[in-house]
């Protein structure tokens, strides 16, 4: 009987400078996936899905995959070379 692993490579800092992370609080209302860019809710102050239509708001990268946590983990900085999971309503490319 042979065994077969999938491995799935997943390298989503593209250099040798550092990269940080740090928590916020949250208000993410479904999963979602890691490398999401997150923005501050204009009302609550909380970290939420960037929506794409307020350029510069994008203030973090969600650096797991994440559902309703109160708590978010996020890279403040870095170099990411994976594809950056945006909204389907945001043209790509983007930079942030």
């Amino acid at each position: 009987m042979a065994i077969t692993e999938v491995f799935t490579h997943n390298q989503p800092l593209g250099n040798s400078d550092p990269a940080h992370t740090a928590y916020g609080p949250g208000e993410l209302t479904a999963s979602t996936p890691a490398m999401t860019p997150l923005m501050l809710d204009a009302t609550s102050g909380k970290l939420t899905v960037w929506d794409g239509a307020h350029a510069g708001a994008a203030m973090g990268i969600l650096a797991v995959t994440a559902d309703q946590n109160s708590a978010i983990p996020r890279f403040t900085v870095g170099t990411f070379i994976e594809r950056v999971n945006a909204s389907t309503s945001i043209t790509l490319p983007l930079s942030l």
